[in-house]
């Protein structure tokens, strides 16, 4: 699977016991080792080989970050996670070039790397109109 697009919906908050402790109320924003998780994320998506473009939806934090300037378009958060998925997908349908797959991928994935993507990528059956990885 070529030319795939990616929608990062990096909205999940921090409930107040963890903000106290990592210090930031986006949780796509917490440090794990030297990086954030997001940070994180979009590494192993560029790193892939097999991502086109990526889009970050999330809040003012989030826009503000360094990981928002290595993404190709940042959109404003809307009022749940299902309608940040929707505003990605708006978007890029209205790209002159409009992809032929998405994938969505959570900000919240720490262990996260390029094989993995990879990996999940290349277990997905030809012609799947949608598959989810499932872990135990």
């Amino acid at each position: 699977m070529r030319n795939l697009d990616v929608i990062v919906p990096a909205g999940g908050r921090c409930d107040d016991t963890l903000k106290r402790i990592v210090n930031v109320e986006n949780k796509a924003l917490i440090k794990f080792g030297e990086h954030t998780i997001l940070k994180t994320t979009i590494n192993a998506l560029r790193s892939s080989g097999r991502v086109r473009r990526i889009v970050l939806i999330g809040s003012e934090d989030i826009e503000k970050s360094e990981e928002a300037r290595r993404v190709d378009q940042f959109l404003p958060e809307g009022k749940t996670g299902p309608e940040n998925i929707f505003l990605g997908l708006e978007w890029l349908e209205k790209q002159s070039d409009p992809p032929s797959h998405v994938m969505i991928v959570t900000s919240d994935l720490p262990f996260l790397t390029a094989e993995v993507i990879n990996k999940f990528l290349d277990l997905c059956p030809e012609g799947a109109d949608f598959c989810v990885p499932l872990v135990s």
